[in-house]
């Protein structure tokens, strides 16, 4: 390519600002990479993640600061991230956390402040976005509106000079792949929300390329689109063996999809792992708020008989799953693991029981939620579901013991 082709790319560049990018051309990917396959699940059909597994991305110690006067916003506070060749990988966290300017440093859209990022073993931290093996889907889609389905995928390939006939056999292939056959020849405008994201997500496929970003690409479908989309994912991603990482505010939807989660929190990394293992036992109280519904007793601590339990008034007691390391601790129990009962007569002994009002009753259908005071420990939320539950009639006012098994407590490290 000449100067002047460059220099007219880059004017391009900077007049489609987004929609360049998620294009996919010649400045977003540099070569084409085969997709590694992966082994699977028999069960589920997830890939299995290996503890062999080599890391394809690395974040070491990495610092972003945007400056504003005086004073900088630290958006990422020495971030240290592995992400696993082959795993659907995701990173959460309330707003202004760092997630997407961790995205937006991989994909090398932002420059860190400080620290290093490898891809597949290269460093990458100064690598304009063109030269990175890595593409990127939008929330926005930023897809070509004067262009057709199959133009719109077939742009970047286009863009990079492959010849003809390897171009349609790529573009048939990703087609294929997102169920779009019979929409090659319709323009963005007569394509629903979730068929423009199938063909961002083809856009980007098609280029082969080791890594796939993407930033919230379902946020502006709704709800049923949205678990249908997520299970199209999940099945592409599983069929390709890519890695890919995600990014959303929705931990559900996280959760949904994902081998490994990161919870991030004013730039820096709080917990990683699969998603039943940030559910069942967050590693601080921060991480057990934000995943799921929560309830936090916090107490002094006694014994009965042998066994550690908090201290509570008469005839109530809240037994502890272990012997904590501290005089005074936090117990997790979640809304789901609670029952209400009008006695606490004939309950086990490893079960705990709270005495308390019902102060509000919330039918959500299959599930009913109540809030219910318990005086000390404040109000307590109790999730109802299956069959049972819509005909649980604890009204307002109602005097009820909480109860929950012992071996669904969680103590929260300090």
């Amino acid at each position: 390519m000449t100067a002047k082709e460059k220099i007219g790319s880059f004017g391009l560049c900077c007049i489609t600002n987004k929609i360049l990018y998620a294009a996919q051309g010649r400045y977003m990917i540099a070569g084409a990479i085969p997709f590694a396959a992966q082994p699977h699940d028999q069960d589920t059909g997830r890939i299995r993640m290996a503890n062999s597994k080599p890391a394809i991305v690395e974040f070491e110690n990495v610092d972003k600061t945007f400056s504003s006067g005086r004073d900088g916003t630290r958006a990422l506070a020495g971030l240290n991230l592995s992400i696993k060749q082959g795993e659907f990988f995701s990173i959460i966290g309330p707003s202004g956390c760092g997630k997407t300017t961790a995205l937006r440093i991989l994909a090398g859209f932002e420059a860190p402040t400080g620290g290093k990022v490898s891809l597949d073993g290269q460093d990458i931290t100064t690598l304009p976005p063109y030269r990175r093996d890595i593409n990127m889907v939008f929330q926005s889609y930023a897809l070509f509106p004067h262009m057709d389905v199959q133009e719109n995928i077939e742009y970047g390939l286009r863009r990079k000079g492959l010849p003809r006939e390897e171009r349609q056999k790529r573009v048939a292939e990703a087609i294929n792949l997102v169920q779009l056959d019979s929409h090659v020849n319709r323009k963005p405008s007569q394509l629903s929300g979730g068929q423009q994201q199938r063909v961002a997500l083809a856009r980007a496929l098609v280029n082969r390329p080791k890594l796939l970003l993407l930033d919230e690409p379902l946020a502006a479908l709704d709800a049923k689109l949205r678990h249908v989309m997520q299970s199209e994912l999940k099945r592409i991603q599983a069929e390709l063996g890519l890695t890919f990482v995600f990014v959303t505010h929705d931990q559900r939807e996280a959760f949904a999809m994902s081998d490994r989660v990161a919870i991030m929190n004013g730039g820096r990394l709080e917990q990683v792992g699969p998603p039943v293992a940030l559910y069942r036992t967050p590693s601080s109280r921060f991480v057990a708020d934000f995943v799921g519904h929560s309830n936090f007793l916090t107490g002094a601590v006694t014994r009965i008989g042998s066994q550690p339990a908090l201290v509570s008034e008469p005839g109530c007691v809240v037994w502890l799953p272990a012997d904590p390391q501290s005089q005074t601790c936090t117990l997790l129990v979640r809304p789901e693991h609670l029952t209400l009962r009008t006695s606490a007569a004939g309950l086990g002994e490893s079960i705990s029981r709270l005495r308390g009002v019902v102060a509000e009753r919330t039918y959500l259908g299959a599930q009913v939620s109540f809030a219910v005071d318990c005086g000390n420990y404040g109000m307590i939320t109790v999730e109802c579901t299956g069959p049972a539950a819509p005909a649980t009639n604890f009204i307002p006012g109602t005097e009820v013991w909480v109860t929950w098994d012992r071996d669904v407590t969680t103590i929260i490290p300090d």
